[in-house]
């Protein structure tokens, strides 16, 4: 968690500059499938949010290698990619256990707690450790904050991702 937190402050002090940079080259930003059952909720928090991991600490020891601005600029763009998609695996699990009833939602919770905290789960949604736990507002509320979009048209593009896999 540690290496994450320091790619994201690397990330704060340069993006800014070189975002209008990034923009023109990115396309667009493929987001993870959209998990439907139980299965491919685990598999998201269990092999591709552990692939994100390495990449992103991939991405940090790069930093520390860099020569030029054109490197730079790749390496930032792959170091944006993984930000978002870390917030949408994030906004993903929540939505899943939104589904759940609060005393299930502990039970899953406890059970994948490591993979879950090494994604900075609570850490977004801080309600999973509470009485309250996870409900659908708080999952809204991310995904505008984050994507500051609305909710239906978040659902409308992990939708369409999800036809592409």
């Amino acid at each position: 968690m540690k290496k994450i937190l320091s790619l994201f402050g690397a990330l704060g002090m340069v993006a800014t500059t070189s975002t209008t940079v990034i923009a023109c080259t990115t396309e667009g930003i493929p987001l993870p499938k959209n998990p439907s059952t139980k299965e491919e909720i685990i598999n998201l928090i269990n092999i591709d949010a552990q692939n994100l991991l390495a990449e992103m600490d991939d991405v940090a020891k790069k930093l520390d290698e860099v020569t030029n601005f054109d490197e730079l600029s790749k390496i930032l763009q792959t170091s944006i990619t993984a930000l978002w998609t870390s917030y949408a695996f994030n906004a993903k699990i929540a939505q899943y256990l939104c589904l759940l009833e609060a005393t299930q939602q502990e039970e899953f919770f406890n059970e994948h707690e490591l993979n879950l905290e090494e994604i900075g789960f609570s850490i977004y949604f801080p309600e999973i450790k509470t009485t309250e736990k996870i409900k659908p507002i708080d999952v809204e509320n991310f995904i505008e904050l984050f994507f500051n979009d609305e909710v239906d048209d978040f659902i409308i593009a992990t939708d369409k991702t999800k036809k592409q896999l």
